[in-house]
């Protein structure tokens, strides 16, 4: 299956997230009785994923203003995809999956509270999130949001309670891949050569923090990440560029004071 998904030139990051997702079947179809352990392909002396590599996608203070400034006609879809991508900048680099699924219960006058979906199916110990309740997040919220505040009612107007699962999940696809098409061109006008996606807005809300003088654990936090090791690996691609800086230093012969 690996070998397949190569000769169809997908990246390392997605075949590891495939054979993530089929090893998670075996698990369910092995605690469900439908196969016996000896059919267990992973783990020790098994198959083993492959280590993607992280890819800097991470924009700089100077490239997210250009987006922060960028003008468009108001409540389009490009308008959309800018004010979505700024809400989950500022959320802490929210994922659209968290964002979408945002009630007006967790927001209060100061704070805005929630828990990952991520981790929360995958730890019993998931800690909230909380973001201060910045005036630009307000503004985007009144700007985009549900005009009734009740407290059930999610706060933006793409999913609703009679939806199944599924239909969320195709919502969800639908959401970001008109928001990464609207902001690839964005970043087109700006001059940004990166590839900006939704993605894109959580590695750019942590290098900021790092680049600030923000600690590691404080990050970790912010990111909802359960321990600190995942937080050194998932800031550790980003400082290439600090690095190619630094390294400038040792031989700036006449430069540098004796």
């Amino acid at each position: 299956y690996e070998q397949w998904m190569v000769t169809q030139n997908l990246s390392m990051s997605s075949i590891n997230t495939y054979m993530a997702s089929t090893r998670t079947i075996f698990k369910i179809a092995q605690r469900e009785g439908a196969i016996s352990k000896d059919y267990y392909p992973f783990g020790e002396g098994g198959y083993k994923l492959p280590s993607s590599q992280n890819v800097k996608r991470a924009l700089k203070m100077n490239e997210i203003e250009k987006i922060y400034n960028y003008e468009c006609k108001e409540f389009s879809y490009r308008d959309e995809a800018k004010d979505l991508w700024l809400f989950s900048y500022l959320l802490n680099g929210a994922n659209m999956n968290d964002i979408i699924r945002l009630k007006y219960k967790n927001v209060d006058d100061e704070f805005i509270t929630f828990v990952r979906r991520k981790t929360r199916k995958t730890s019993k110990s998931s800690k909230p999130i909380s973001v201060a309740y910045t005036d630009d997040l307000r503004r985007l919220i009144d700007k985009w949001g549900n005009k009734d505040r009740s407290p059930e009612n999610y706060i933006f107007r793409f999913i609703n309670e009679d939806m199944t699962e599924k239909q969320i999940r195709r919502c969800l696809d639908r959401l970001i891949k008109r928001t990464n098409d609207h902001m690839k061109k964005i970043a087109s006008e700006v001059g940004i050569e990166k590839t900006v996606t939704t993605y894109t807005a959580r590695h750019s809300f942590s290098t900021v923090l790092k680049r600030s003088g923000v600690s590691t654990e404080y990050i970790g936090e912010s990111l909802g990440h359960n321990n600190l090791r995942t937080t050194e690996l998932y800031l550790d691609s980003f400082e290439d560029e600090t690095k190619k800086e630094v390294a400038k230093h040792l031989t700036a012969f006449g430069k540098v004071k004796a």
